[in-house]
């Protein structure tokens, strides 16, 4: 394990990383795709204490869910606070559906944790919203329009 971690901590300082900010570096998809075609040396100590999906029963994390906490925790402030007024403008979210957009907004302003429930009730609000025609901004389309906040 000692040798992984020196491995990632190496990855993750790197010069060529496009942010300064190493924690804010690890979080990045870019990071994580370059991660993933990385060469990890991973003892076979180490690989003996994992456990198979089936072996983990009920308290695995499913890849859907990983998916949709990546997707959740990627999409900024501003993204969701922008989901939130289209589908109210447009009247295409119920109330239920208008507390998990807030729980996403609450996330990126307090860091507070969601059920895997939430996050994949998250992202199912987004792709409904997408399936009746919202489009995301880019990031510098975003300013200070939002009276949400």
């Amino acid at each position: 394990m000692i040798v992984t971690t020196k491995e990632v901590y190496e990855f993750l300082t790197r010069d060529d990383r496009t942010t300064l900010n190493v924690t804010e570096w690890a979080k990045k998809e870019e990071a994580w795709k370059r991660a993933k075609k990385n060469s990890w040396t991973i003892l076979d100590t180490f690989k003996e204490t994992l456990l198979s999906l089936k072996e983990g029963g009920k308290e695995s994390i499913k890849e859907s869910t990983i998916d949709a906490m990546t997707f959740v925790g990627e999409h900024n402030l501003y993204f969701w606070v922008d989901l939130l007024e289209w589908g109210k403008k447009y009247l295409y979210i119920d109330y239920k559906d208008e507390e998990f957009l807030k729980l996403a907004i609450s996330l990126h302003q307090t860091g507070k944790y969601l059920s895997d429930k939430q996050y994949n009730a998250i992202v199912s609000v987004y792709n409904n919203l997408v399936s009746k025609g919202y489009e995301a901004k880019s990031v510098e389309d975003y300013d200070n329009q939002f009276d949400y906040m």
